[in-house]
This record gives C-alpha cells, sequence and structure tokens, in this order.
C-alpha cells in the first residue's frame, strides 16, 4: 500500500547483481490470480536469463512503432517518395 492508497502489485528481483524492482500493476484493475501469473512469467524470464524489466521495455518500444505519431512522421517521407516516381 502506497501513502496516497494506492496498491500495487511488485516483484522484487535480482539480476546482475543488481536489486531491480517490476511493476505488475495495481489493485483492484490486476487481480491476485493476473499478479501471480505475471510474477511466474517474470521469473521464467530470469531463469532464462533475461531481464523482466528490459523485457518489458524492448516490448513497450516496439509497440510504439506503430504508434499514430510514428506513421505521421513518416508520412513525409512516403509522400515524397510517391511524387518522384510519378
Amino acid at each position: 500500500m502506497q501513502p496516497t492508497g494506492s496498491r500495487l502489485w511488485r516483484v522484487a528481483y535480482r539480476f546482475d547483481g543488481k536489486q531491480k524492482l517490476l511493476a505488475l500493476g495495481s489493485y483492484p484493475l490486476i487481480s491476485l490470480a493476473e499478479a501471480r501469473e505475471a510474477r511466474d512469467d517474470a521469473k521464467r524470464l530470469l531463469l532464462a536469463g533475461i531481464d523482466p524489466g528490459k523485457e518489458r521495455s524492448l516490448r513497450k518500444a516496439d509497440s510504439a512503432k506503430d504508434s499514430f505519431r510514428s506513421i505521421a512522421d513518416e508520412y513525409p517521407n512516403l509522400r515524397a517518395r510517391c511524387i518522384r516516381q510519378d
């Protein structure tokens, strides 16, 4: 429980000799069963030698590639190529 009254699911883990904390979500949006499942997924990644926090960051960056902002940034280049081909 946080001083603000919010309740968070978190997992403490050690990777490369450093203590880290992985946030799983807030209660009641994430149920106990979902939090346990996410914890187990993080443990599987650790056993495979993968940092769960880094893995999450990579997934977020990957999903951001298809965001509206990135597509809007690419549009002028695509448009310029189409005009040159005509």
